[in-house]
């Protein structure tokens, strides 16, 4: 349906910022390679995963889209604070590894997820009024 449409777009995303960014971002910070992996890796599955629920439900009566959006950007949140307090602990090169991946995984999806929303709520016609 529409969630795996939306996973599938979104995987390509996401594939595409880390064509494009990765090379610039590995090697960048020392000891930070890994970290700039793992930061891009959960950042874009969470963002991938709570976009299809999103998509998944988008249209339907009610707030049904409010609950994939707050567990998305919790979920990323928590994860990113735990991952990014770990870096911090080993240096400032997994740190800023950790963190450019974050931006790689996070920015692009969020950009694509904004469109997507944007010309979904377009293509269906606005509710009748007079019909509530």
């Amino acid at each position: 349906g529409r969630g795996l449409r939306y996973a599938r777009s979104a995987a390509l995303v996401a594939a595409g910022a880390a064509t494009v960014a990765g090379p610039w971002a590995w090697g960048r910070w020392p000891g930070g390679d890994r970290w700039l992996l793992g930061g891009f890796v959960v950042t874009a599955v969470v963002g991938i995963v709570a976009g299809a629920w999103q998509a998944s439900v988008h249209g339907r009566p009610g707030a049904g889209f409010l609950a994939p959006l707050v567990v998305g950007v919790l979920v990323r949140m928590v994860l990113v604070g735990v991952g990014l307090v770990i870096a911090l602990r080993i240096g400032d090169g997994p740190a800023w590894g950790f963190l450019t991946g974050f931006a790689i995984g996070f920015v692009p999806l969020q950009a694509y997820e904004a469109v997507w929303s944007w010309r979904a709520a377009r293509a269906r016609p606005a509710p009748d009024p007079a019909s509530r």
